[in-house]
């Protein structure tokens, strides 16, 4: 049986990529986990901004803080944003003065097509804050 070597995709980290033989599979999903401050935001935004293909674009999924602020302290650690979409589904501030449950979605959103004349494909994705979810 011949097996093909698996294409790879960089973390962003030049250590990590070593110690994975050349970073991701790029068929797989990974999920990062770690307490709070760890490090799980940093390694999602290293790897959405590393350089892989001229015309790449990547995509933030962020269920707990706020997109700018991701961006702004994302920024301040020298993180370029230009081919970067975040897409903010954190909570509002609202939210934590009641008690009630985290829906994401309403059923009737689920099913229907994309409406933001923004949306675009993206080749890459991170989902952040999904474990701190109540």
């Amino acid at each position: 049986m011949n097996f093909e070597t698996p294409s790879r995709i960089s973390t962003g980290i030049p250590g990590t990529d070593t110690v994975l033989y050349g970073g991701f599979v790029s068929t797989f999903s990974y999920l990062i986990r770690g307490g709070r401050g760890t490090g799980k935001t940093t390694f999602g935004l290293h790897f959405l901004t590393a350089p892989q293909i001229d015309s790449e674009t990547s995509l933030f999924i962020t269920l707990s803080e706020p997109a700018e602020k991701i961006r702004r302290i994302g920024v301040a650690m020298g993180f370029d944003f230009s081919r970067v979409h975040i897409l903010d589904l954190s909570p509002g501030p609202e939210f934590f003065g009641k008690i009630e449950s985290y829906d994401i979605f309403a059923p009737a959103e689920v099913e229907r097509e994309p409406h933001s004349a923004s949306w675009k494909p993206c080749n890459k994705s991170s989902l952040d804050g999904f474990l701190s979810i109540p």
